[in-house]
């Protein structure tokens, strides 16, 4: 279900590589920031987690995943709510921590729609509020969803910072005749 408003994870097949390759951990929680339609959440409730949270800057975006989570069956066991992620404090008891991450670092100064700030992290603000929580989350398995139309020379500066560093865990092609690869890095603390 897609709602308008909601950025469509039909667009890039990123959304479908990222659920089929996060390791979901039976019996535990899972915590996705930038949850949009809610596929990966509901796709993690699927696969055997306790519970989904989800955060989402778009409220039709919150409204899409939990009509999602209901769709499927599993909304008693998911959580979605409007919250940025420079405004949290923590990941919670979640064991698995997922955000695929906008990766174009755009200019600060501009001013950006929610389906904008889908592909659009102005300065890395973003990325740097979920650095700092990831170095936070002990017990907790940190993963980002990265592409090529990123910066990496800024992502890997910025978790050398925070003393992350960001892991390969999978990659692929982009299967849509789009010239993008998708990276599913895990975040490690370095010491």
């Amino acid at each position: 279900l897609l709602l308008k408003h909601v950025f469509s994870p039909i667009v890039y097949d990123s959304t479908e590589f990222f659920a089929a390759n996060l390791p979901y951990p039976p019996g535990e929680g899972f915590f996705e920031v930038g949850t949009g339609t809610g596929a990966i959440a509901v796709t993690a409730l699927l696969r055997g987690c306790t519970f989904a949270k989800g955060i989402d800057v778009n409220k039709s975006a919150v409204r899409n995943a939990r009509l999602n989570a209901e769709l499927h069956g599993v909304e008693a066991k998911a959580c979605f709510c409007l919250k940025d992620i420079g405004h949290l404090n923590s990941f919670g008891a979640s064991r698995l921590v997922f955000w695929a991450h906008p990766w174009v670092n755009a200019a600060q100064s501009g001013k950006f729609g929610v389906l904008e700030r889908s592909l659009l992290d102005p300065g890395y603000q973003g990325l740097r509020s979920y650095l700092a929580l990831a170095r936070g989350a002990p017990g907790a398995r940190v993963f980002l969803g990265f592409g090529n139309a990123g910066d990496y020379v800024a992502l890997r500066r910025l978790c050398k910072r925070f003393g992350l560093r960001p892991s390969l865990h999978k990659d692929c092609d982009s299967s849509m005749g789009k010239k993008y690869t998708y990276q599913l890095l895990e975040l490690r603390l370095t010491g």
